[in-house]
């Protein structure tokens, strides 16, 4: 597969992105600080930018286009023209294309790199009581702690009833019996 296709899905055809485009979606990557990730979820994620920014730069071009020309602007997307024709449109009918566009990146590149610090700061906290409440009920908590008060009531009423009712009178007297308990199982 060329370095600057990316597959839109299993069994899809894969996503022509501009090297240029590419490579600026890779630094922003970088610039996010995940570094770390393997040419499978790279890939994956450099899709999933790169679909957002078509949109960012869409809904650019359809707030900067001139009124009279917006409605062939959005034929022309809708009808699926080549990708040259669109962007010859958009440099004949939009004269600081240009300014728009480069205004687009930076705005996006803003946004992304400021989502992804609110998302590392804020949800970690909210995260990590979740995290914790979770796994408790879940499944080696619970199983563990009905398992040990449950043998526990059950043995000795059924072995030694007489240390269940030693041990319904340490309210009163709570060396007493525990010492009596004691010797008397021994």
């Amino acid at each position: 597969m060329d370095n600057n296709q990316v597959n839109s899905a299993p069994g899809n055809l894969a996503v022509e992105i501009p090297p240029e485009i590419k490579n600026f979606l890779e630094t922003l990557l970088s610039d996010s600080g995940m570094t770390n990730l393997d040419e499978e979820m790279q890939n994956e994620m450099i899709k999933e930018l790169y679909a957002r920014l078509d949109n960012y730069i869409t809904s650019a071009i359809v707030k900067n286009m001139p009124p009279e020309n917006l409605e062939e602007f959005i034929k022309l997307n809708e009808e699926n023209k080549p990708k040259d024709e669109i962007e010859n449109y958009i440099k004949e009918k939009m004269p600081n294309a240009g300014e728009v566009f480069a205004q687009a990146f930076s705005e996006f590149r803003e946004l992304y790199l400021g989502n992804v610090a609110v998302a590392r700061n804020a949800p970690e906290p909210e995260q990590t009581p979740a995290q914790q409440a979770n796994p408790e009920p879940a499944a080696p908590i619970e199983p563990v702690v009905p398992a040990a008060p449950a043998p526990a009531a059950a043995s000795p009423p059924v072995q030694e009833p007489e240390q269940s009712s030693v041990q319904e009178q340490p309210p009163t007297q709570p060396t007493a019996p525990v010492s009596q308990g004691t010797d008397q199982a021994k």
